[in-house]
């Protein structure tokens, strides 16, 4: 660990040890890397075709080409060259191995310190309910008894004055725990245990530091510890340490502690063996209960969930018979094809360990049995209370279901029924009618105004032509009223008006003199 660093440190670059123990792995013959078996044979092939190269320039082809097929070949398991591979491996495995739990220590004793926080809250809940709870009792006992029905309400264990010490004690032994040592010693504990890793050759070093220190913290102890006589000191000191051990327990079976374990193993055991584990099937065997054998999956399925209905409904009844107080023989339940498989007993059928709950997950099957008849209805009543007032007129006044809201036209013929003329909609439309017929009559009379004003100068002009054209005299043009505004109006601007003006004299030097008619007598 040491050199690494030394390296990393020196500007050396960082070799990828994942990388060199495939390699190593596909010379032996080991792994099942395609990668790494085809980089391995670049290489060979390389080296070959540079013995050949130098065999041709010295002695001839011949001899070239049998240097190239020897080494083409692996090492065979007793030579000396595999060996020396092994050893490698078995080297780089170390290394790689002392840096990944360097690592994974870390992440497990972050783990440690936050399942402590959380343990820290917990307790301090647990206190407060517990005075609560207290002090809750001793004002009922003063005032009125608690009825049986209420003590049976509750589902939790009724805390009482002696828990109140043990969780303060909890408390301050939580407190002033060291994470360090319990991270390493649990790491220790765990790794024993491991079915393949315990009894690995490349983990016996860490098992056997962690027994040195152990019997090393034993023997100080013996050692500073006085003899004790008094038998009362040797009892709350074997108490103390049996809730030290029982809080470690539960520090180290928290969720994130057994994360960070399991994918540490996963990782180490890959790295020891050479062997991926498949997380994603072992996720899907914990979850779905599914073993190796598949031939008789769907009637284990229908089984397990029929087992499972049946006890329930076998405890179901039972609490029925307690509270009512007729017990029956029709109502027993035949528990006797229920298999031993449903006992939980910490693991599935393949022997992987269950999930965080501790409960096996039953299957969904397609099995709809009879059994479950009415088990939805019975449930909802079970949460009733049978104190609970309910109300009879419930149903009548708001309705089982909600209605839809009715139209406009349903909302206007409503309020038309209730207000009569008064309604919003027939008061609005009587003011729009109203003033409908106002602008009606003002266009109307806006119309006729101009109606009369356009016939009274239309006639005017009819009047003028008619006289022209019936007094017979050629000599007399007809004569049109300026259709043009007067120039003496004295609301006219003056700009305006002599701009008029300047354009009837340009008008009138452009058209010319007026030609002069010659009109012949005929008088002759």
């Amino acid at each position: 660990m040491t050199n690494i660093k030394a390296d990393h440190k020196s500007g050396k670059k960082k070799e990828n040890l994942n990388w060199e123990i495939s390699k190593l792995q596909a010379q032996i013959g080991e792994t099942t890397l395609r990668r790494a078996q085809k980089a391995i044979e670049a290489e060979r092939k390389k080296e070959n075709a540079s013995t050949s190269t130098t065999a041709r320039t010295g002695s001839g082809s011949g001899t070239g080409t049998g240097t190239g097929t020897t080494t083409a070949t692996t090492p065979e398991e007793g030579s000396e060259e595999a060996k020396a591979i092994a050893e490698k491996l078995l080297k780089l495995k170390e290394v790689k191995i002392s840096q990944k739990i360097y690592q994974a220590k870390k992440e497990i004793r972050r783990a440690f310190v936050k399942a402590k926080s959380f343990e820290i809250q917990r307790l301090h809940k647990r206190l407060k309910e517990a005075r609560k709870a207290i002090e809750s009792k001793s004002e009922s006992n003063g005032h009125k008894e608690e009825s049986p029905e209420e003590t049976k309400q509750s589902k939790k264990k009724e805390l009482t004055k002696d828990d109140i010490p043990k969780f303060e004690q909890e408390l301050e032994l939580v407190k002033n725990m060291n994470m360090d040592s319990l991270s390493e010693h649990a790491f220790v504990a765990k790794l024993k245990k491991h079915p393949i890793l315990g009894s690995h050759a490349l983990m016996k070093p860490y098992i056997e530091i962690e027994d040195a220190n152990i019997s090393s913290k034993v023997e100080k102890n013996q050692q500073s510890e006085k003899p004790k006589t008094d038998s009362l000191e040797n009892n709350n000191s074997t108490m103390k340490e049996s809730l030290v051990q029982i809080i470690e327990a539960r520090l180290t079976n928290t969720k994130t502690v057994k994360e960070h374990m399991t994918k540490l193993w996963d990782e180490l055991e890959h790295i020891a063996t050479g062997k991926r584990v498949d997380h994603n099937e072992l996720a899907k065997k914990r979850k779905m209960g599914i073993d190796g054998n598949t031939d008789n999956t769907e009637a284990e399925k229908s089984k397990k969930a029929r087992t499972s209905k049946d006890i329930k409904e076998y405890r179901h009844k039972s609490n029925d018979s307690d509270e009512d107080g007729d017990e029956s023989d029709n109502e027993s339940v035949d528990m006797s094809h229920i298999s031993d498989g449903e006992h939980n007993d910490g693991y599935d059928s393949d022997g992987l360990p269950l999930p965080m709950n501790g409960k096996a997950t039953t299957a969904t099957s397609m099995f709809i049995g009879s059994l479950n008849a009415g088990d939805s209805k019975k449930k909802k009543k079970d949460k009733k209370d049978k104190n609970d007032w309910v109300d009879d007129k419930f149903d009548e006044i708001y309705g089982k279901t909600k209605k839809n809201r009715p139209g406009q036209r349903a909302r206007r013929l409503k309020a038309e029924r209730k207000y009569g003329k008064e309604a919003n909609h027939v008061k609005k439309a009587e003011e729009e009618a109203r003033l409908r017929e106002e602008r009606k009559a003002a266009r109307k009379a806006k119309k006729e105004q101009f109606k009369a004003k356009d016939a009274s100068s239309a006639n005017a002009k009819k009047l003028a032509n008619r006289r022209a054209i019936g007094d017979g005299s050629v000599a007399k043009p007809i004569t049109q009223t300026p259709s043009g505004p007067d120039l003496n109006d004295p609301t006219l601007h003056p700009s305006w008006i002599a701009k008029q003006t300047e354009k009837a004299a340009m008008a009138a030097a452009l058209s010319g003199s007026k030609s002069n008619k010659i009109v012949f007598d005929d008088s002759d």
